[in-house]
C-alpha cells in the first residue's frame, strides 16, 4: 500500500462519526490512511491509525478553540510533514482550521479533496449558513469535490463549481456499526415486542419537520405508538402538538442513543418517517432498510434518489395528510437492501477519486 492518505474531519458527532468509522475501516484495507479528528471521536479504539487533537465538546468551547490560529498552523504542518499523497477534508470545511489547512496544503502542492455533505444550509440553520459562506475558499482550491447525489452536484454547479470538478459517490450503509447488534434485535422481535411504532429518528432540528410528523400523528390517531428518538430541543410549536397526542401513544427518547439501542428501536417500528423540509442525504433510510423497516420521506433533495433505492415512499413536502397517507401505504411494504451501498463496495470508488485528485495536482504542477 504505497498511497498515503489523510482524512481530516472536524465534525464527528453522531452519524458523521459513524460514516467516518465505516469509511476508515474499509479504506484502511486498501491504503495507508490516517484519521485526524477531535479527541471526542466515538471510535478512537479502532485498529486504523488515528491522530486526535483537542477542540471542545460543545459548540461554544469548540468555536473558541477553532479560532486559535497557532494550533491550526501546528496541525496543518503536522499533516504536511507526513507527506501524504492526498488529504481528504471530510467535514467542517468552512471552519477556520479547515481553511488554514486548505491554504497550507495548496501552498505545499499537496492534493486535497473535500466532501460536501450539505450544498446549501438547512432551514433555519444559522451555523450551517456561516459554514456555507466561509468554505468558499476551501472549495475553490480543492482538486475535487465529492457529493452524494446528482441533486447535490446540480446545486454545487449553480454555485459556479465546474461540473468536471464534482464527483458523486453515494451515501453508504453503516453495516459495520450495527451488524453486531442484530442478534439482540432479533431476540426482542422473537419475544413478541409490540410492533406498532411510527419512528422519527435522529437529531431534532427545524428542517427535519417534526411538527409535520406530529400533525400526521393526529390524523392517524391512537392505533400507533409515535416514537421520537434523538437529541435536541423541541420548539414551542412542537411542544403544543405533543400535548394534543395521548401520552400513552408517545414514546420520547430525547438524547443521543447508543449504537446497541438502535436496532431494537427500529425492530419495534412499522415505518420510519423523514418529513424533512429540505434534505441532502441521510443514513437513516439505509439503517431502516437493513433492519427491515420501510421508509416514508419528503420528496426533496437527495431523498429523490435515495428513497427509491430502498423501495420507500416519497410524499409531498410540508403536507401532514400526504405523510399520514404515505405511512398507511408503507405498512407491510418490504424495503430493498441496496448491498452495493456497503462501504466495502464504495471504498474502491474513493480510491479512484484520490488517484484522480493526485493526478490533477501533478499535471498542474508540471504546467
Amino acid at each position: 500500500m504505497n498511497n498515503k492518505v489523510i482524512l481530516f474531519a472536524l465534525s464527528i458527532k453522531g452519524a458523521m462519526g459513524q460514516y467516518i468509522h465505516c469509511l476508515m475501516t474499509n479504506l484502511s484495507k486498501k491504503c495507508d490512511i490516517s484519521l485526524y479528528c477531535p479527541d471526542h471521536y466515538e471510535f478512537k479504539n479502532e485498529p486504523y491509525k488515528i491522530n486526535l487533537f483537542r477542540t471542545g465538546h460543545n459548540k461554544i468551547t469548540a468555536g473558541i478553540s477553532l479560532l486559535n490560529i497557532n494550533r491550526a498552523l501546528c496541525l496543518a504542518n503536522k499533516i504536511i510533514s507526513e507527506k501524504p499523497n492526498i488529504v481528504h477534508i471530510f467535514s467542517g470545511e468552512g471552519y477556520p482550521w479547515a481553511i488554514i489547512v486548505s491554504y497550507l496544503l495548496m501552498k505545499s502542492n499537496v492534493p486535497f479533496l473535500i466532501t460536501i455533505h450539505d450544498p446549501n444550509p438547512h432551514y433555519r440553520d444559522f451555523l450551517g449558513g456561516i459554514n456555507n459562506w466561509l468554505r468558499i475558499f476551501s472549495i475553490k482550491k480543492a482538486s475535487l469535490i465529492h457529493v452524494h447525489s446528482k441533486n447535490a452536484k446540480t446545486l454545487m454547479e449553480k454555485k459556479g463549481i465546474p461540473a468536471s470538478k464534482i464527483k458523486i459517490i453515494p451515501h453508504g450503509i453503516f453495516k459495520e456499526i450495527f451488524e453486531k447488534y442484530l442478534n439482540q434485535a432479533e431476540i426482542m422481535d422473537n419475544n413478541k415486542l409490540k410492533k406498532d411504532g411510527i419512528l422519527f429518528f435522529g437529531r431534532i432540528e427545524r428542517y427535519k419537520g417534526l411538527d409535520i410528523y406530529l400533525k400526521a400523528a393526529q390524523i392517524l390517531g391512537d392505533k400507533f405508538t409515535y416514537i421520537i428518538a434523538g437529541p435536541g430541543n423541541f420548539s414551542k410549536k412542537e411542544k403544543r402538538l405533543l400535548k394534543k397526542l395521548a401520552r400513552e401513544r408517545c414514546k420520547i427518547i430525547n438524547r443521543y442513543l447508543e449504537n446497541y439501542e438502535i436496532p431494537g428501536l427500529f425492530k419495534r417500528s412499522l415505518v420510519t418517517v423523514l418529513p424533512y423540509r429540505d434534505a441532502s442525504q441521510s443514513s437513516i433510510p439505509f439503517i431502516s432498510a437493513m433492519l427491515g423497516v420501510p421508509t416514508v420521506a419528503s420528496a426533496v433533495g437527495g431523498f429523490l434518489e435515495d428513497i427509491p433505492e430502498v423501495n420507500g415512499i416519497l410524499v409531498k413536502p410540508n403536507d401532514p395528510y400526504a405523510l399520514a397517507n404515505g405511512i398507511l401505504k408503507a405498512i407491510n411494504k418490504k424495503p430493498t437492501y441496496p448491498v452495493e451501498r456497503e462501504f466495502k463496495y464504495l471504498a474502491p470508488k474513493f480510491m479512484e477519486l484520490y488517484n484522480e485528485a493526485e493526478n490533477i495536482v501533478q499535471i498542474n504542477h508540471r504546467n
